[in-house]
Protein backbone atom coordinates (compact mmCIF):
# COMPACT_ATOMS: atom_id res chain seq x y z
CA UNK A 1 0.00 0.00 0.00
CA UNK A 2 1.54 3.35 -0.64
CA UNK A 3 0.59 6.32 1.12
CA UNK A 4 0.20 9.65 -0.12
CA UNK A 5 0.84 12.91 1.08
CA UNK A 6 -1.63 15.07 1.83
CA UNK A 7 -1.68 18.33 0.65
CA UNK A 8 -1.79 21.11 3.14
CA UNK A 9 -3.40 24.82 2.64
CA UNK A 10 -1.15 27.49 4.63
CA UNK A 11 -3.15 29.64 6.53
CA UNK A 12 -2.76 33.53 5.64
CA UNK A 13 -3.33 36.01 8.30
CA UNK A 14 -4.59 39.07 6.35
CA UNK A 15 -3.10 42.15 8.78
CA UNK A 16 -4.65 45.34 8.45
CA UNK A 17 -2.96 48.48 6.47
CA UNK A 18 -1.59 50.62 8.82
CA UNK A 19 -2.66 54.07 8.35
CA UNK A 20 -0.29 56.35 5.85
CA UNK A 21 -0.38 59.35 8.43
CA UNK A 22 -0.09 57.20 11.67
CA UNK A 23 2.32 59.76 12.90
CA UNK A 24 0.61 62.98 11.92
CA UNK A 25 -1.97 64.08 14.65
CA UNK A 26 -4.10 66.07 11.99
CA UNK A 27 -3.94 62.85 9.77
CA UNK A 28 -5.43 60.62 12.54
CA UNK A 29 -8.16 62.73 13.34
CA UNK A 30 -8.90 63.22 9.93
CA UNK A 31 -8.83 58.99 9.99
CA UNK A 32 -11.03 59.20 12.77
CA UNK A 33 -13.96 61.42 10.79
CA UNK A 34 -13.76 59.56 7.24
CA UNK A 35 -14.45 55.67 9.62
CA UNK A 36 -17.85 57.59 10.52
CA UNK A 37 -18.59 57.87 7.10
CA UNK A 38 -21.12 55.27 5.31
CA UNK A 39 -21.55 54.96 2.07
CA UNK A 40 -24.41 56.61 1.77
CA UNK A 41 -22.03 60.07 2.99
CA UNK A 42 -19.51 58.92 -0.04
CA UNK A 43 -22.43 59.16 -2.44
CA UNK A 44 -23.65 62.24 -1.68
CA UNK A 45 -20.13 63.40 -1.54
CA UNK A 46 -19.25 61.98 -5.61
CA UNK A 47 -22.34 63.78 -6.57
CA UNK A 48 -21.71 66.90 -5.12
CA UNK A 49 -18.52 66.94 -6.94
CA UNK A 50 -20.12 66.51 -9.96
CA UNK A 51 -22.26 68.65 -9.62
CA UNK A 52 -19.96 71.37 -8.37
CA UNK A 53 -17.20 70.43 -11.69
CA UNK A 54 -21.09 70.94 -14.19
CA UNK A 55 -21.31 73.92 -12.18
CA UNK A 56 -17.62 75.56 -12.93
CA UNK A 57 -17.95 74.32 -16.91
CA UNK A 58 -21.04 76.79 -17.05
CA UNK A 59 -19.64 79.82 -15.79
CA UNK A 60 -16.18 79.67 -17.16
CA UNK A 61 -15.78 79.90 -21.07
CA UNK A 62 -12.64 78.30 -21.27
CA UNK A 63 -13.33 75.31 -19.06
CA UNK A 64 -16.79 74.53 -21.37
CA UNK A 65 -13.84 75.41 -24.81
CA UNK A 66 -12.18 72.88 -23.36
CA UNK A 67 -14.12 69.95 -22.15
CA UNK A 68 -15.74 70.52 -26.11
CA UNK A 69 -12.28 69.93 -27.57
CA UNK A 70 -11.47 66.83 -25.72
CA UNK A 71 -11.95 63.58 -27.57
CA UNK A 72 -15.05 61.71 -25.23
CA UNK A 73 -12.82 58.77 -24.80
CA UNK A 74 -10.22 60.27 -23.04
CA UNK A 75 -12.74 61.08 -20.19
CA UNK A 76 -13.85 57.46 -20.06
CA UNK A 77 -9.78 56.09 -20.50
CA UNK A 78 -9.89 58.46 -16.98
CA UNK A 79 -13.01 57.36 -15.19
CA UNK A 80 -12.10 53.07 -16.10
CA UNK A 81 -8.78 54.33 -14.18
CA UNK A 82 -9.53 56.22 -11.86
CA UNK A 83 -12.76 54.03 -10.51
CA UNK A 84 -10.70 50.95 -11.18
CA UNK A 85 -9.13 50.65 -7.57
CA UNK A 86 -11.98 51.38 -5.66
CA UNK A 87 -13.86 48.95 -7.63
CA UNK A 88 -11.57 45.92 -7.20
CA UNK A 89 -11.44 46.88 -3.75
CA UNK A 90 -14.75 46.73 -3.18
CA UNK A 91 -15.58 43.89 -5.24
CA UNK A 92 -12.42 41.17 -5.64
Amino acid sequence: MVKTKKSVKKKVSKKPVKSIGSSCPICKSMDNRVKKLNSCDITMIKLASMAFILFLITIWPVAMDFVHSVHWGWFLGATILLGLRPFVRAWM
